[in-house]
């Protein structure tokens, strides 16, 4: 019963996370943080092992090509210095068990080929999977909407695919669901939040902020982790080479939109549904940020590292498969040369983690890095 009722916290529900720590936790009659922290890390090595199924599914690699792709992901997963900043506290799986549903969703909902017609059993799973989600941290709520409209994309991709009665049968849950979901966690809090975002203190004069930089720096870090850990250094070099990289994005699909259309054909989509499914979670989770708390303040994006590695390599990965369709060879290796270039500034951020943290800890100056 204590159990149960320490779950409900602020504007999530935590039963399924509490349920492992409490699994882990057999062996020592005690809730032991050692085996909180081996359980986040080995919840993030499933998120890794779950991504790569996606990133297998999509690439026609040759041995050479699989291994060092494969090493390009291992390093974007585990080399961040915000990895540590992550899975070096406790509770970590808090974050990645919704992350841990929306891949295993991506990969239920569009496997074998886009004519593939989903069983009842692929949907109660997928509805099982939101359920843990959703009861697992605040990220987990949208996981159900993302289902919802994962479902009608398949049915656009293949009529046949899904049928309506199933489309229909998971909004009932969605709606029960969420009814459910809302009468149990304390609004009071989330409101209070979200008020404190619109509206001046103690008003109801609408608050406008100016501070774009902040948006930019959220946005823009969010999509590109693994340019990240100079950030922990409150660098500006990392706001540079983010929007560097999403221009680089936004050139590229103008240049798709207005010459290449065609390659988006129903095929094409649905080898790209897994990735576009993540993409579009996270942006629940960025929106749903902005709204109830504002734009994190600078150097706090370590708190959104599961979420954001996930959405950032979902968006490099359609863009490296975008540019193998398009056969623009000679774009992708400016690509992946501009990629590996900005990447190698992590190296500084370790020389310097290196130099605060085990060479001279003592004389470490603490501004926040």
């Amino acid at each position: 019963k204590e159990i149960i009722g320490s779950t409900v916290h602020n504007d999530s529900i935590k039963f399924f996370p509490t349920l492992l720590e409490y699994f882990f936790s057999f062996g020592f009659n005690y809730w032991n943080p050692r085996m909180s922290l081996l359980l986040g890390f080995l919840s993030w090595l499933v998120c890794y092992a779950l991504f790569l199924k996606i990133i297998v599914r999509l690439f026609k690699f040759n041995a050479l090509q699989k291994q060092i792709y494969y090493l390009l992901i291992s390093l974007c997963f585990f080399s961040s210095l915000f990895f540590y900043s992550r899975f070096s506290i406790v509770f970590a799986v808090h974050r990645t068990l919704p992350i841990i549903c929306a891949l295993s969703i991506s990969l239920l909902l569009f496997k074998n080929n886009k004519n593939y017609i989903l069983s009842n059993s692929d949907i109660l799973l997928s509805i099982l999977l939101c359920i843990i989600a959703q009861l697992s941290f605040a990220s987990g709520i949208f996981i159900w909407p993302n289902t919802f409209l994962a479902l009608i994309f398949k049915r656009y991709l293949s009529k046949d695919s899904v049928s309506k009665l199933k489309i229909y049968s998971f909004l009932f849950f969605l709606v029960l669901f969420s009814i459910i979901y809302f009468n149990f966690f304390e609004k009071d809090h989330i409101i209070s939040l979200i008020n404190n975002q619109i509206f001046e203190e103690n008003k109801f004069q609408p608050k406008f902020s100016l501070d774009l930089r902040k948006y930019f720096i959220f946005i823009f870090t969010f999509g590109s982790s693994f340019f990240n850990s100079l950030i922990n250094f409150q660098n500006n070099y990392y706001l540079f080479f983010s929007s560097s990289l999403f221009i680089f994005y936004i050139i590229l699909s103008i240049t798709i939109l207005k010459n290449k259309l065609y390659i988006f054909s129903k095929e094409v989509l649905f080898k790209l549904s897994p990735l576009i499914y993540l993409v579009s979670f996270n942006l629940f989770i960025i929106f749903s940020v902005f709204i109830s708390r504002g734009v994190p303040d600078i150097g706090h994006e370590s708190r959104y590292f599961c979420e954001s590695t996930i959405f950032s390599l979902s968006i490099i990965n359609i863009v490296f498969y975008l540019l193998l369709k398009l056969k623009r060879l000679k774009i992708l290796k400016i690509f992946v040369a501009f990629a590996l270039i900005f990447s190698l500034n992590n190296l500084i951020a370790y020389a310097i983690y290196f130099k605060n943290y085990y060479l001279f800890p003592y004389s470490r100056i603490y501004s926040g890095e």
